[in-house]
C-alpha cells in the first residue's frame, strides 16, 4: 500500500470537516421554512383564532352567570327562605321542624304522621326565644352596671324573678349539663339564629352580647320545650285514637306546659298561623308542594289522606 502524503491528509480532513457543516445549514434552513410556514398560517388564521376566543369567553361568561344565579338559591334555601315559611310570616324554617318531628317519632319507634304541627313548633320556639332574650336584655339594661353581657348568671337571675318561666323550666333544670351542646337539639339554624336575636330580641343593639354558656342554656331550655309538647301531644292523639300530629294537638300541649305572660304571647301567634292555614286554598297547597324539592308532595298527599279520615270520622261520631 503506498503511503499517503501530507497533502492528501489535509485534504480529507477537510473533506470530513465540510460534510457535517453541510448537513447543519440543510437543518437550519428546514427549521426555517417549517418557521416561516408557521407564521403564514398563523396570520391566515389569525382572524379564526380570534373569533374562537370571543366564543369562549362568551361561554365562560354565561357559565360564570349560572353558576353566580345557583349559588344565590343555594344561599336563600339554606336561610330557610322557603314559601311554607314566609306564608306564616315566620323567621324559624318550619320545613326543619317538620323533619325534627318525624326523627322524633322514628326514633322513639311511633308510627305518627304530621299535620301542620311543624308550623306550630316553629312558631311557639320564635315566641320563647324572644320573650327569653328581649326580657332579660331589659333587666340588665335597667341595672346600668355598664357590662351588658347577658351572663349565664345573669340568666338565671331574670328566670328567678319571672314567675311563669320559673313554674315551667324550674324542673328542667337538674337536667342541664353545661358541657354538653344542646344547640344539636334544637331545630334552628344558627345563622337565621343569630339575625333573629340582633334584630327582634335586641333590637339592633350593639351594646348587647350573649354569653356561651347563656347561649347554651337557652337552647337547653328549647330543647326541654319541644320534647314536651311533642310527648303531650302524642298522648293527646293516643286517647283520642289518632294516629296524625295536628297542630291543635300540639297547640293543646302548649296550653299544658306554659303559663302567664308566655302562654299568652303563643296563643297569639298561633292563632294568626291557624288562620293563615286555614285559608289556604286546595291550589296554594299544590303549587306549594310542585316548588318544594324534599319530598313533600307525597307527604301532602298522606295528609289529605288523614284529614279525609278525620272528617269521616267526626261524621260517624255525628
Amino acid at each position: 500500500m503506498p503511503k499517503s502524503t501530507k497533502s492528501e491528509k489535509k485534504v480529507v480532513s477537510k473533506q470530513s470537516t465540510q460534510k457535517p457543516v453541510l448537513k447543519e445549514s440543510k437543518k437550519e434552513s428546514k427549521k426555517e421554512s417549517k418557521k416561516e410556514s408557521k407564521k403564514d398560517s398563523r396570520d391566515r388564521n389569525g382572524d379564526r383564532d380570534k373569533d374562537e376566543d370571543e366564543d369562549n369567553e362568551d361561554d365562560d361568561t354565561k357559565t360564570k352567570s349560572t353558576k353566580q344565579v345557583k349559588r344565590v338559591e343555594k344561599v336563600g334555601s339554606d336561610k330557610g327562605l322557603n314559601q311554607e315559611t314566609t306564608k306564616v310570616g315566620l323567621n324559624f324554617n318550619v320545613k326543619v321542624y317538620k323533619t325534627w318531628l318525624k326523627t322524633y317519632f322514628v326514633q322513639h319507634k311511633r308510627e305518627v304522621k304530621i299535620l301542620n304541627a311543624h308550623y306550630i313548633m316553629a312558631a311557639m320556639n320564635e315566641v320563647l326565644v324572644f320573650n327569653l332574650l328581649s326580657g332579660s336584655s331589659e333587666m340588665i339594661q335597667k341595672q346600668k352596671t355598664g357590662l351588658l353581657d347577658l351572663t349565664l348568671e345573669r340568666f338565671m337571675m331574670y328566670l328567678q324573678r319571672t314567675d311563669n318561666l320559673l313554674s315551667t323550666f324550674g324542673r328542667f333544670h337538674s337536667r342541664y349539663e353545661p358541657g354538653f351542646d344542646y344547640s344539636k337539639q334544637v331545630p334552628i339554624d344558627k345563622k337565621v339564629f343569630n339575625k333573629f336575636v340582633e334584630k327582634k330580641c335586641f333590637h339592633k343593639n350593639d351594646t348587647l352580647n350573649i354569653n356561651n354558656d347563656t347561649l347554651n342554656y337557652i337552647f337547653f331550655l328549647v330543647a326541654q320545650a319541644n320534647i314536651n309538647c311533642t310527648e303531650i301531644a302524642y298522648i293527646f292523639s293516643k286517647f283520642a285514637k289518632k294516629t296524625t300530629i295536628t297542630a291543635d294537638g300540639v297547640m293543646a300541649s302548649i296550653s299544658v306546659l306554659f303559663s302567664g305572660k308566655m302562654l299568652v304571647d303563643i296563643l297569639t301567634k298561633l292563632e294568626q298561623i291557624m288562620r293563615i292555614l286555614k285559608n289556604k286554598s286546595k291550589k296554594d297547597s299544590d303549587k306549594e308542594n310542585d316548588k318544594e324539592s324534599d319530598g313533600d308532595g307525597e307527604e301532602s298527599e298522606e295528609e289529605k289522606e288523614e284529614s279525609e279520615e278525620s272528617e269521616e270520622e267526626s261524621d260517624e261520631d255525628d
